[in-house]
């Protein structure tokens, strides 16, 4: 099976669903771009903030122990829309009107952002490029520097994956090209 490519704007992504309902965004044979220059809809793009404090979730395990827990069916907020850039640190994900999506967590334990996308190639995938641009700004010493990847076939508890190739960040560099190639098995057509 020809592997397929996911090629994201800027700043995004913590969860990635797949197998999702017909709302979500599609990953056509040319595969799947967005630029957002509009914000997207919360069946393809959602945000959920995780109550509790900073220090709440400080390494990867505390994390990864946060995510297992989730189901998709939770992560239902539509991004918040900015018009400054950078936006305001706050709890739920961004959409910034000038073409990106930021996380920037204040005042929660984790800040979720969830990609939902269904195959809509017309064949099974065995395996899915995912590439985009990871901007950082200074963080502060309790943070992790990037973000944690997780995919998911079902969206339920205990099913999260991690994408240990799009997780953390170099904090010398200013802009991180992130790229992951994921190897599916089989990721059905139309799911």
């Amino acid at each position: 099976m020809k592997p397929f490519t996911i090629q994201i704007g800027a700043y995004l992504l913590g969860l990635l669903a797949f197998g999702g309902t017909a709302n979500a965004a599609t990953i056509f044979s040319s595969g799947y771009s967005n630029t957002f220059s509009v914000q997207p809809i919360a069946a393809d793009w959602s945000t959920l903030s995780i109550a509790g404090g900073a220090g709440d979730s400080a390494t990867s395990a505390q994390v990864g122990t946060n995510i297992a827990v989730l189901t998709a069916g939770a992560i239902t907020n539509q991004l918040a829309v900015s018009n400054a850039s950078p936006p305001l640190a706050v709890a739920r994900a961004v959409f910034v009107t000038n073409g990106y999506v930021q996380t920037r967590p204040t005042g929660n334990r984790i800040t979720v952002l969830m990609a939902s996308f269904v195959n809509g190639t017309g064949s099974n995938v065995g395996a899915l490029n995912i590439n985009y641009d990871l901007t950082l700004v200074a963080g502060i010493a309790e943070e992790l520097p990037g973000h944690r990847v997780y995919y998911s076939f079902s969206g339920g508890t205990n099913s999260w994956i991690a994408v240990n190739a799009l997780s953390g960040a170099d904090t010398n560099l200013s802009v991180n090209s992130m790229s992951a190639r994921l190897d599916l098995g089989v990721w059905p057509t139309n799911a």
